[in-house]
């Protein structure tokens, strides 16, 4: 696996706390009482925080990259700043700022610096430290068994030592260590294992703090460094629009979630990639004003591709991802940290994500055999 994407998936894996609801460990998993309020009491005393930490990555037992980092992070006023230096042999130095508006990247080896707008694909009310954490451990154990491993001694922390076993062979992300202190809640070591490749993150120092200068999210690039916007680059707009402008768009009818169910459609929006006539018309569903699911509907406005091209190659699959007849013809299923089910019907490529974690993939199977079209 490329070096760089199997850093950012550790990266992701360890802050995908950002994507998913309450936290809940899974039914094996026994902590104890003293444990529990003990997390609860730090939750209720969010702070902001300095840390600096290691990144070490290995493959076949050989470390391969190692990349340090200084972190301030900020979530006082209830909307996260965040500034972020790194550094290490690929990458060099890199300064990242997020002052709750825009994010700004300097890359000092390659002299170049990126800026987008918070909001644009990125949330910036993210919550502090340890509800980004305990969101992580409920998305986890979805496809991991939680399993509590004692207390132990990180460095200067006392820690509490969770094991996540990744209950598939094949999993897109495999087994997972968690130390985490006991007074605060915060995630001082974790480590990640699949296949050949380990990963290994460890903070060496920590410090909190009521709330940072705002001066520390802003940084002022060097004179001369061209500064690519990335708001311009990325192609897409986003558009909320009605069933029959998705019929348009698509030139088709599209398949919808019976009326008839128990979810309510919330909201239909469009992404136009750029020039490409590439679109996509994602359906919001909810039940009793939660999330439920995303019904996706990608489709080439320009030309219609070949139906062996539509689907996927063996080549293209995730790990974890299952072959399975849907709705009569080829498809997928993942369930795992992602859950979601994938066809391919009268030349327009489906994605069901499923958001609600009570539901089971069986029910969800139903719920698209079931589907109708809008007209």
């Amino acid at each position: 696996m490329n070096r760089k994407i199997l850093k950012l998936m550790f990266l992701w894996m360890i802050t995908v706390a950002m994507l998913s609801g309450c936290s809940s460990l899974s039914k094996d998993t026994i902590i104890p009482e003293d444990i529990i309020n003990n997390a609860l009491s730090a939750y209720d005393d969010s702070k902001s925080y300095y840390s600096e930490s290691v990144l070490n990555m290995y493959e076949k037992g050989e470390l391969i990259e190692k990349s340090t980092m200084k972190e301030w992070t900020d979530s006082s006023e209830g909307i996260l700043k965040k500034r972020v230096e790194s550094e290490s042999d690929d990458s060099g130095r890199v300064i990242s700022t997020n002052n709750g508006k825009e994010i700004l990247i300097y890359m000092e080896k390659d002299n170049k610096a990126m800026k987008m707008t918070v909001g644009n694909g990125i949330d910036g009310s993210m919550g502090d430290y340890k509800e980004q954490f305990l969101r992580g451990l409920s998305l986890i154990s979805k496809s991991h068994e939680l399993i509590y491993s004692g207390e132990e001694k990180v460095d200067d922390f006392e820690t509490i030592h969770l094991h996540a076993k990744a209950k598939k062979d094949n999993s897109i992300i495999g087994d997972i260590d968690y130390w985490i202190d006991k007074d605060t809640w915060f995630l001082v070591k974790t480590r990640s294992e699949t296949g050949d490749n380990k990963l290994e993150m460890k903070y060496g120092n920590l410090e909190f703090a009521d709330k940072f200068d705002d001066s520390l999210f802003t940084q002022i690039i060097p004179e001369g460094v061209e500064i690519e916007n990335l708001d311009e680059n990325l192609g897409f707009e986003e558009n909320e629009i009605t069933i029959e402008e998705a019929e348009e768009i698509v030139g088709k009818p599209i398949l919808l979630i019976k009326n008839d169910s128990e979810y309510s459609l919330k909201s239909i929006t469009e992404f136009s990639y750029g020039s490409n006539g590439r679109a996509e018309i994602n359906q919001n569903y909810e039940k009793n004003e939660m999330d439920a699911f995303i019904l996706t509907a990608i489709v080439d406005k320009d030309q219609v591709k070949d139906k062996e091209d539509v689907i996927s190659d063996e080549d293209m699959k995730l790990p974890g991802e299952e072959d399975a007849l849907i709705r009569g013809g080829k498809g997928s299923i993942i369930e795992d940290i992602i859950r979601c089910i994938n066809w391919e019907e009268d030349e327009i490529n489906y994605s069901l994500l499923i958001l609600n974690p009570s539901v089971t993939i069986e029910e969800a199977i139903n719920l698209v055999e079931n589907m109708e079209v809008s007209k």
